[in-house]
C-alpha cells in the first residue's frame, strides 16, 4: 500500500527528467526493505521462546493449548501495534 502511494509521489517531487531515477532508488529501498524486514519482524514476533517439535510432543492438551494461545497473542499484539500506528497516521493526514 506504502509503495503504491509513493510512486506518484516521488514522480512528482522533483524535475521531470529525473523521475525515473527516483523512481529506482524508491525501489531499490523498498527492496532493502522487504530483505530485512522479515528479520527485525520475527525478532519482534517471535521474541518469546519458540519450543521445538520434541518439546511440542511433550506437552499436555492443556499446556499445549496454553503454548498456542501464546504464540498466538504474540502475534496478534504486533499487528494491533500495526494497526494503531496506522491509525494515528491517518489521523493525521
Amino acid at each position: 500500500m506504502l509503495q503504491v502511494a509513493a510512486n506518484p509521489y516521488v514522480t512528482i517531487l522533483g524535475k521531470p527528467e529525473t523521475a525515473s531515477s527516483r523512481l529506482t532508488m524508491t525501489q531499490a529501498f523498498n527492496s532493502l526493505g522487504t530483505t530485512i524486514a522479515p528479520y527485525f519482524g520475527a525478532l519482534l514476533i517471535l521474541s518469546t521462546a519458540v519450543k521445538s517439535a520434541e518439546e511440542i510432543n511433550l506437552l499436555n492438551a492443556d499446556e499445549l493449548s496454553a503454548y498456542q494461545a501464546a504464540q498466538a497473542a504474540a502475534v496478534t499484539k504486533s499487528y494491533l501495534f500495526l494497526a494503531a500506528v496506522y491509525f494515528v497516521w491517518q489521523s493525521f493526514l
